[in-house]
């Protein structure tokens, strides 16, 4: 059987990225889609709060998750930004509910965890 702690690092790596990417592209391309679908109605107080508008948390939201994929892909700060994603990951779930997606957001959230105890180099 193939083993290579390499490549399995590569490959959680390239689809974390994938996800990642792709919703937060998918989330600067179609805003109205996402306030739709994602904007909880307790949000209100909170971005009043903070003076930004559904569009706007979108936004942000969304560079968030774009800066998540492009660390991953680059590698560039990958472990700050994997704790970055878990924190996106699991405040999504308190302000949204936890639901059927949470599911696939622990399966996001391990492989995150994967790689953050991963280790820099081989010890032997």
């Amino acid at each position: 059987m193939f083993e290579s702690l390499k490549y399995s690092n590569l490959a959680i790596k390239a689809s974390l990225a994938i996800v990642f990417l792709w919703l937060g592209i998918d989330k600067l391309v179609h805003p109205d889609y996402w306030i739709g679908l994602w904007y909880p109605s307790g949000a209100d107080g909170l971005l009043s709060a903070i003076n930004l508008s559904p569009g706007e948390s979108v936004g942000a939201l969304s560079i968030i998750e774009i800066l998540v994929g492009v660390s991953l892909v680059t590698g560039i700060y990958s472990k700050i930004f994997s704790i970055v994603g878990i924190f996106f990951i699991v405040i999504t779930n308190i302000l949204f509910g936890f639901g059927y997606d949470s599911i696939k957001d622990l399966a996001l959230v391990c492989a995150f965890l994967s790689l953050i105890t991963w280790p820099s180099r081989r010890t032997i």
